[in-house]
């Protein structure tokens, strides 16, 4: 199993999620998750593959993993008081590094449990 990446998703599910900390940011997040998809795509896959290793039985669809993903590390770029511009995009980039190591070390701290999250967070790893 391997996600391909679909920005329309991803837009749409966002949308869905509880209200991000910066509404009036939500079209650059997405952006910005478009604009790193290759990326995104690519540590999710890892993510998904060392859960199965694990034997897990579920894990976030790429949706809501990049919405918790990128969402943290946009807030943190925010909150570096940066200018717009390559400062901003470094130290995105540097919580976007973060966030995702942070990710598969819950990963492999705790496989995810079914029922704390909706359902349709939730992608069945078969």
């Amino acid at each position: 199993m391997e996600y391909r990446f679909d920005i329309d998703k991803v837009g749409a599910t966002i949308l869905t999620i509880d209200p991000f900390e910066f509404p009036e940011k939500l079209p650059e997040l997405i952006e910005l998750i478009e604009y790193h998809s290759g990326f995104l795509a690519k540590a999710y896959n890892t993510t998904l593959e060392i859960s199965k290793r694990l034997e897990a039985k579920h894990y976030f669809n790429y949706s809501v993993w990049a919405f918790m993903t990128a969402g943290p590390a946009f807030i943190a770029a925010e909150q570096q008081d940066a200018n717009e511009g390559l400062e901003w995009q470094v130290n995105f980039l540097n919580a976007l590094s973060r966030v995702v190591l942070e990710n598969i070390n819950k990963v492999l701290a705790a496989p995810l449990v079914p029922g704390q999250f909706p359902e349709h967070w939730i992608v069945a790893l078969d």
